[in-house]
């Protein structure tokens, strides 16, 4: 095993389906003191490097395609957030592949701790009808639901592949 990487004592890494809370327990851990680390940021700042628009379905076939060719192609611009942070609790927020949970495993040891958040569909559907961000339906009509169901079955494809990895549940059916 590898000398374990400067950088934070506790590193707690989020993975759930889509409006499951993750982003809500991350804000509940930063009241604890944890810094966040929005992994969706990498992506999008790689497409605005390459000039290519923001919106989460161009961020999300960006990912896919950045996925494809190396499956754990963000574990050094994590790892380089994590040496750079301050804080010796961090938390990051959208863990989406399996092989990048290994890969931070091999590099953080037992400082990896990860997290799913399950939530029911039917309060991830209601979370995001009222989000209102540029994925998420404002009203369920049949575009809006093949939208929502194509992301939906990618994204769970992706946290099923993590679960064995999880080392712990966490209901997010009451946050946010």
């Amino acid at each position: 095993m590898a000398a374990p990487s400067p950088g934070p004592r506790l590193v707690v890494g989020l993975t759930g389906y889509t409006c499951s809370g993750k982003s809500e327990l991350a804000k509940v851990l930063g009241t604890k003191g944890f810094a966040r680390i929005d992994l969706g940021d990498i992506t999008r700042e790689v497409a605005k490097r390459r000039g290519l628009p923001v919106a989460r379905d161009e961020t999300w076939a960006l990912f896919a395609s950045l996925v494809a060719e190396s499956p754990a192609w963000r574990v050094a611009p994590i790892l380089e957030r994590l040496r750079a942070s301050r804080s010796e609790l961090v938390v990051l927020d959208g863990l989406r592949v399996r092989e990048e949970v290994e890969a931070l495993r091999r590099e953080l040891g037992s400082r990896l701790l990860v997290l799913e958040v399950r939530t029911d569909e039917a309060v991830r559907v209601r979370r995001a009808t009222a989000r209102r961000r540029d994925v998420d339906p404002i009203r369920w009509d049949d575009v809006a639901k093949a939208r929502w169901e194509k992301m939906d079955r990618e994204e769970v494809a992706m946290v099923d592949r993590i679960r064995p990895l999880v080392d712990a549940v966490v209901n997010g059916g009451g946050l946010g």
